[in-house]
């Protein structure tokens, strides 16, 4: 085989390579938002008002995600009695459940001028779950522990 047929078989090969692994990864990255893809690796807050001031002045979708960030640097989930009302200090030592979660996100999306709803639905007859739901004029957003979905109102 001469020099020439190798160099184009190697580049031909080479070539689809590339291809496949491009498409490879467009594939595994697809559901992604380029959000969940880069974001900054935060330090855990020290108070309510650090979150706060971390994420003003933003749309509300990127405020549920700045909101979600902060949160995600110390979250646990640890089942803890509802009657409980844990502080951001105690939530970061001990961790909490679905409804202190909410109660925090509740807390903080009003701290962020949104208006914010804590909800409670039954998962069976003796279990239930809790989330927030940040909303404005134009939108809503899901906030259940580590996870956000946000909507646009049509009009």
């Amino acid at each position: 085989m001469s020099n020439e047929k190798s160099f184009n078989l190697i580049t031909i090969f080479i070539i689809l390579l590339l291809l496949f692994l491009g498409f490879s990864i467009a594939k595994a990255t697809q559901n992604l938002s380029l959000h969940k893809i880069i974001t900054p690796n935060k330090e855990i807050p020290n108070s309510t008002l650090e979150i706060i001031n971390d994420c003003t002045n933003l749309s509300l979708e990127k405020t549920a995600y700045c909101l979600r960030d902060n949160i995600k640097t110390f979250y646990k989930y640890k089942v803890t009695p509802d009657y409980l009302d844990l502080n951001l200090t105690e939530l970061k030592k001990q961790g909490g459940d679905c409804k202190n979660y909410a109660d925090l996100y509740v807390k903080l999306i009003k701290g962020e001028g949104f208006y914010g709803e804590h909800i409670i639905i039954d998962v069976d007859a003796s279990n239930a779950h809790a989330f927030a739901v940040m909303s404005n004029g134009n939108g809503y957003c899901i906030l259940d522990e580590l996870n956000v979905w946000c909507n646009q109102f049509t009009k």
